[in-house]
């Protein structure tokens, strides 16, 4: 009985790392991460507001939000417009991450508070016809790669707010 016990903690103490790890949030989603290589060689200077929307997937639809429906939402569409906007951003954005966004609700309520939250940023998205307009350049054999193009008369981004 004592060598199933030893065998049980053994394992447990070896897993246990893994499971502390599959815990925490990557550095970078694996999406931004493919966004960044396809737009490495662009200049970022020409995202103004810092925050490359296309940069995330979507699940706020942030791009939309407000323009045909309400502009009101519940908590967890919140923390993911704000979630995306942090991992959108080429700079951090001022209010941390989502686990302290939850944290300092999840105080608010406890002390008897209503959280209400407003995010208030400009973002911005590649013109999906950047392209078409000689705003981007995409040469044969780069699959899928941007590169910019000299002298263009444009932004080749759009910009939005999130109110």
């Amino acid at each position: 009985m004592a060598h199933v016990y030893r065998l049980w903690v053994l394992l447990c103490c070896a897993l246990l790392p893994t499971l502390v790890r599959a815990q925490q949030l990557p550095a970078r989603p694996h999406y931004t991460a493919t966004i960044d290589s396809l737009t490495a060689a662009l200049d970022k200077s020409a995202v103004p507001s810092g925050i490359l929307y296309d940069r995330v997937f979507p699940l706020a639809r942030l791009d939309q939000f407000g323009q045909t429906t309400t502009d009101t939402t519940r908590f967890e569409h919140f923390v993911q417009a704000h979630q995306e906007l942090w991992y959108a951003s080429y700079r951090a954005v001022t209010l941390g991450s989502a686990t302290t966004l939850r944290a300092r609700a999840a105080q608010h309520r406890q002390a008897g508070v209503v959280p209400i939250g407003v995010l208030h940023h400009r973002f911005n998205l590649l013109d999906t016809l950047a392209v078409q307009r000689n705003m981007f350049s995409q040469p044969d054999g780069e699959e899928g790669a941007l590169f910019d193009v000299a002298g263009r008369a444009q932004s080749p981004c759009l910009t939005r707010k999130t109110v």
